[in-house]
């Protein structure tokens, strides 16, 4: 991994803090390496059945590499998780590959989210949409009564640079 990826989210620490207002819930979390069993059913059940699922060849390695956060982006109480994955495989100009996921009441988790985002630069928004809270990822993420979706197209992907 390269050592400027893996220092930059090793320094940024803190996942979910306000800056100059915007912010957050009451509960800022760290990113942690050292997912729980709950934390990696999670994430399982998001490689197998959200937009990864096509390609099982990097599964093993995201289970390792995930560093993982937890929120509560909804109204309903369920615990979120925000995924980054920590290595340079994974990572370009618009940050690190970034999953989020919904617990169900069942156990099982549901992708809110598959793109890409920043570890330092994640907020919650106070702003709703559908119960759900905004996220600035550093694009701005709404969710449209599904999953989450970039406000602006404009925003960089992994695929599409600043």
């Amino acid at each position: 991994m390269s050592n400027w990826c893996f220092n930059s989210i090793v320094a940024a620490g803190l996942v979910l803090l306000a800056n100059s207002g915007n912010a957050v819930s009451e509960h800022a979390t760290e990113f942690t390496g050292s997912l729980s069993q709950h934390e990696q059913r999670c994430l399982t059940d998001m490689l197998r059945n959200g937009h990864w699922r096509h390609s099982p060849q990097f599964h093993e390695t995201m289970q390792h590499l995930a560093l993982v956060a937890q929120a509560h982006l909804g109204t309903s109480g369920r615990t979120d998780y925000v995924y980054i994955m920590r290595d340079s495989e994974f990572c370009g100009t618009a940050g690190c590959s970034m999953l989020i996921g919904e617990a169900g009441q069942d156990g099982t988790c549901r992708e809110l989210f598959d793109g890409s985002g920043f570890v330092h630069a994640i907020k919650l928004l106070h702003k709703r949409d559908h119960g759900y809270r905004r996220l600035y990822t550093p694009c701005e993420l709404r969710f449209d009564g599904r999953e989450n979706r970039q406000l602006h197209d404009a925003c960089p992907t992994l695929d599409v640079p600043r």
